[in-house]
């Protein structure tokens, strides 16, 4: 019961935060056991990158003798 009254007083998407709340927001996620997901199943995170597949990276060959 505490875990849902949590949520929905919790932070919303679209909500602004100022620089210390939001150190806050994440220095205490940092201490949960599971902080990816809200009690309903909601994601707490998102990517802020795009990581390419490995197989669209291009690969190079290396000369490993100017490294010595």
């Amino acid at each position: 019961m505490f875990a849902m009254r949590a949520c929905r007083k919790s932070v919303m998407i679209g909500m602004p935060l100022t620089v210390s709340q939001m150190t806050s927001v994440v220095r205490h996620m940092g201490t949960m056991d599971q902080p990816w997901n809200c009690p309903h199943g909601r994601p707490t995170m998102r990517h802020l990158v795009d990581i390419q597949p490995s197989n669209l990276v291009r690969k190079r060959s290396v000369n490993w003798e100017e490294f010595s």
